[in-house]
């Protein structure tokens, strides 16, 4: 999973207070790298206060606190947020019904394609945010971490990490009760920018077996294995709650295991830890439209990743924000 790691991260604090955002991260406190730029405010045409977003259910709750801080700035500046999933944002900007397509996984080779055949040119890739996938259990279940190799071995529908096919709880090492019951699977469905990472990143492309249960809303995979403790499910950590625990994950099952913290995804450290996207319809040697400039601009300056983490979401750092994001847009 491609990323930038950050440094010297951080000096402003934020702890995030609420009962959902709390169970997140349980003891985390969540930070800003206070080397980001801070928004400088930029005239928007009349004719051009329109921003419309597609795609990722997991960006579609911060691209809405976005735009209402943006707002608050520009209140003639009007937005159209749809969910959908990440494939249906990649589509609404190939067919022109979107000015942003939000991302929770890069542009496929074919989406690529098939928007440069469009034309004549590929899209402009913007490095929004910082995510970790999480590995969720019951409250209730002793497992405390879990491989890539154990995940592949669960989720395969034919493992290629080297691990025999698990089906119980006990073949995790799991004892009691528990042990003998099914490990009862609970995924994203195709739709979903997740189902896509996970599938090529853990599972090395093969498909799911045919086991899994897959959620249109990424929420119910958590609240699913919040009543069930024989149940194990994978979503952004955005979505944790105080009904679960997020596992710690490793590479081997006999490597160091890294929480999905902040800190263990900026550092790598984190093996399911990844970028969040904006791709644009822009032009080589042409400008992006003012108001999607300047709402980008916003979402990757010190204002905009502080409302991110307000929302309990994962930031960049200032490297990442200057070369991933700000260059893409000048």
């Amino acid at each position: 999973m491609r990323r930038d790691h950050g440094v010297a991260v951080v000096v402003i604090a934020l702890v995030i207070t609420s009962a959902l955002v709390s169970a997140r991260a349980e003891t985390e406190v969540l930070q800003l790298d206070e080397r980001l730029p801070d928004y400088q405010r930029s005239d928007i045409p009349a004719d051009g206060k329109r921003v419309r977003s597609a795609g990722s259910s997991t960006l579609t709750p911060l691209v809405h606190r976005w735009s209402e801080e943006f707002r608050k700035i520009y209140p003639t500046v009007q937005f159209d947020i749809a969910g959908g999933g990440t494939a249906a944002g990649f589509a609404a900007l190939l067919q022109g019904s979107a000015d942003l397509a939000a991302m929770s996984r890069p542009a496929s080779a074919r989406e690529i394609e098939a928007f440069s055949k469009t034309f004549g040119y590929p899209p402009a890739q913007i490095v929004i945010g910082t995510d970790a996938v999480a590995i969720y259990v019951n409250k209730n279940n002793p497992l405390q971490r879990i491989s890539l190799t154990q995940l592949d071995a669960l989720f395969s529908a034919s493992p290629k990490r080297g691990g025999a096919q698990i089906k119980t709880w006990g073949e995790l090492g799991v004892t009691g009760a528990l042990a003998d019951k099914p490990v009862r699977l609970r995924g994203p469905s195709r739709s979903h920018g997740l189902y896509a990472l996970f599938r090529d990143d853990v599972l090395q492309g093969v498909d799911y077996r045919l086991e899994m249960q897959s959620e249109i809303v990424p929420s119910v995979i958590v609240q699913n294995v919040g009543i069930d403790p024989a149940a194990i499910g994978f979503a952004s950590r955005y979505y944790a709650s105080q009904r679960t625990r997020m596992l710690s994950v490793s590479e081997t099952p006999d490597s160091p295991a890294a929480a999905p913290t902040q800190a263990n995804s900026l550092n790598g450290s984190y093996p399911l830890a990844r970028q969040l996207f904006f791709y644009v319809n822009r032009k080589p040697q042409t400008a992006v439209p003012t108001a999607i400039a300047s709402f980008v601009r916003f979402v990757c300056s010190k204002q905009g990743q502080a409302a991110a983490l307000q929302e309990g979401s994962l930031t960049i750092d200032a490297g990442t924000a200057e070369r991933g994001c700000l260059e893409r847009i000048r």
